[in-house]
């Protein structure tokens, strides 16, 4: 049987993982934010948005879950369906400013803790129809500031590299 995590567990991970992504972000010269070359195309600025995208939805979903209307709750369709969602909000956020796509990057953030936060455990433990808690709020948020903080780390080593 898989051990389910408890919401002291989530919090935890949630807090470690965004203290990791802020200061890896925090690191990166204000010089280098628009450039390129982070993920693929996507600029400093561009993965924010993204970020910012992903932990809004964990912050929706979850919050669909606290009020007990866990059919809101808006999934994609297809085997492609997030790399669909992910172009989508790329084309919808790549004229945003940089200010724009940070401040997102935080608010984001703080209404998925939030969300979190009101959240009863009973609620965390359970699937509620085709949303499980423990899958999805860990995947749009904390695992995924740690995969986006080491595609930084690597941008970071490499533009050290070929600048030197």
């Amino acid at each position: 049987m898989i051990a389910v995590a408890t919401k002291a567990d989530l919090e935890r991970d949630l807090r470690q993982a965004w203290d990791e992504l802020r200061n890896v972000v925090d690191g990166v010269p204000e010089s280098e934010l628009e450039k390129p070359g982070v993920v693929d195309e996507w600029s400093m600025k561009d993965l924010l948005g993204h970020i910012a995208f992903w932990s809004q939805h964990a912050a929706d979903s979850l919050s669909a879950v606290n009020a007990g209307r866990s059919e809101d709750i808006v999934f994609g369709e297809g085997k492609d369906w997030f790399d669909d969602w992910n172009a989508r909000e790329h084309e919808a956020r790549k004229d945003r400013s940089l200010k724009d796509n940070r401040s997102d990057w935080l608010q984001a953030h703080d209404n998925a803790g939030s969300a979190l936060a009101r959240a009863a455990e009973d609620d965390l433990a359970k699937k509620h129809g085709e949303y499980d808690p423990q899958r999805s709020f860990p995947a749009d948020t904390f695992l995924h500031y740690r995969e986006h903080a080491e595609h930084i780390r690597s941008w970071m080593r490499d533009l050290e590299t070929t600048e030197a």
